[in-house]
Order: structure tokens, then C-alpha cells, then sequence
């Protein structure tokens, strides 16, 4: 009877230590496993640094050209300003040219017209002399 509970216990002891290998089995399955999924997330992680550096990057060239184009629109406002200032002045300098010229045009009517009136006078004069001539 000794012998059978001993060689019960060594079949109870083999079984658990079958079990623990194949518990061993599994938790070196599950490590490997593990690390493979670490070596994906590390992996995951660079390609997400990287994409994120690349984003940086273009947002600070996305940053860099729209300050390039504010700096090139207020150039372009600067220049617009003053070619307006221009043309308002030249606008103005022909407003005040344009009334010169009519001030000048009715001062000549005016000494046309008299001129008119002076030559009718004098050939009313000349008829006058001329009959009494006659």
C-alpha cells in the first residue's frame, strides 16, 4: 500500500509539474506575444513621432509662407495707397487745371463778344463815313 501512495504522489507531483510546465509554456507564449506587441507599439510610436515631426514641419512652412504673403500684402497695400494718393493729386491738379482753362475760355468769350461789339461799332462808323464821303 506504501508503494501505491507513493506512486500515487509521484503521478499527483508529475501531473502538477506537467501543469506548471505548460503554465510555463503559456506565460512564455504570452511574453513573446508581449513583446512582439511592445516591438508594434515602438514601432507605432517612431512612425507617430515621425508624422508628427514631418506636421510640425509643415505647419511652421505653412507659418513661414503666410507671414511671406501678409508681408507681401501690405507691400502691395503700400503701393496701391500711393498710386492713390497720385491719382487723387493728379485728379485734383486736372480738377484745378480744368477750371483755369474754363475761367480763361469765358474771359475770351468776354473779349470775343467785346471785340464783336467793337467791330460792329467801327463798321457802323466806317458805313457812317463812307455815306458822308459819298
Amino acid at each position: 500500500r506504501a508503494a501505491i501512495d507513493v506512486e500515487s504522489r509521484l503521478q499527483l507531483a508529475m501531473e502538477v509539474l506537467a501543469r506548471a510546465e505548460q503554465q510555463g509554456a503559456v506565460a512564455t507564449a504570452i511574453a513573446a506575444h508581449k513583446d512582439v506587441q511592445l516591438g508594434h507599439l515602438s514601432e507605432c510610436s517612431l512612425l507617430v513621432q515621425q508624422r508628427l515631426k514631418e506636421s510640425q514641419e509643415c505647419v511652421t512652412q505653412a507659418q513661414l509662407q503666410a507671414n511671406h504673403l501678409r508681408k507681401e500684402l501690405e507691400e502691395l497695400r503700400a503701393k496701391r495707397d500711393a498710386q492713390l494718393k497720385k491719382m487723387h493729386a493728379a485728379a485734383a491738379r486736372a480738377r484745378s487745371d480744368a477750371d483755369e482753362a474754363q475761367k480763361a475760355r469765358d474771359a475770351l468769350k468776354v473779349q470775343l463778344e467785346s471785340a464783336q461789339r467793337s467791330q460792329e461799332q467801327s463798321s457802323c462808323e466806317v458805313s457812317k463815313l463812307r455815306r458822308v464821303v459819298d
